[in-house]
């Protein structure tokens, strides 16, 4: 994959020099599953484990599923995906439309990405008609991310052929992978 993967630098401020905290609808990262719960309660709740709460709703218009992620140990919120629902009818057209309405979105809250990526790996190329398959294969990369010190911000096309914008808290993520292994390791 080479067609275009550019890295942009830092962030850069959306409005007037300051960047927004990565979080979704001001979720903040380190939460407990109760406060989530209440910050989402417009959301189905659809599923709920101790490292895990899903729910249903409806996000930037469209429908969506949205997956926090808890450690394990200590319940501490350290990431959200949300997954848009596919309801792109197999147009290549009307997903990347779909990417860059959402990707606007997120540009005009946070900024100019960190990084876009643009890719197609041989034998697809955009414009060849099998762009949903270089896609569902795996074999093309559609993403943007923005990194702070703090989080990270990524917006992807997957390979079930839908958006989906992670947000991730970079010391929780490692607190999540710390407490794992320690699990792991008891059961030894």
């Amino acid at each position: 994959m080479g067609d275009v993967v550019r890295s942009l630098g830092g962030i850069s401020p959306a409005l007037g020099g300051q960047v927004p905290p990565i979080r979704f609808r001001n979720l903040a990262f380190g939460s407990q599953q109760a406060d989530v719960a209440a910050q989402l309660k417009d959301f189905a709740c659809t599923a709920q484990r101790a490292d895990v709460m899903s729910f249903h709703g409806e996000v930037a218009g469209d429908a969506a599923t949205v997956t926090a992620r808890f450690t394990p140990v200590t319940g501490h919120l350290y990431a959200v995906q949300v997954e848009f629902e596919p309801e792109y009818h197999g147009s290549y057209q009307v997903l990347l439309v779909a990417y860059h309405r959402l990707r606007d979105v997120l540009v005009g809250k946070y900024g100019t990405p960190t990084t876009i990526e643009h890719a197609f790996q041989t034998p697809y190329v955009e414009g060849g008609g099998e762009e949903l398959k270089a896609i569902a294969v795996g074999w093309a990369r559609i993403a943007a991310g923005w990194i702070t010190p703090e989080a990270t911000l990524a917006i992807e096309l997957t390979t079930r052929r839908t958006p989906r914008i992670s947000y991730v808290n970079v010391a929780l993520e490692e607190v999540d992978a710390s407490e794992r292994a320690a699990i792991a390791a008891e059961s030894l």
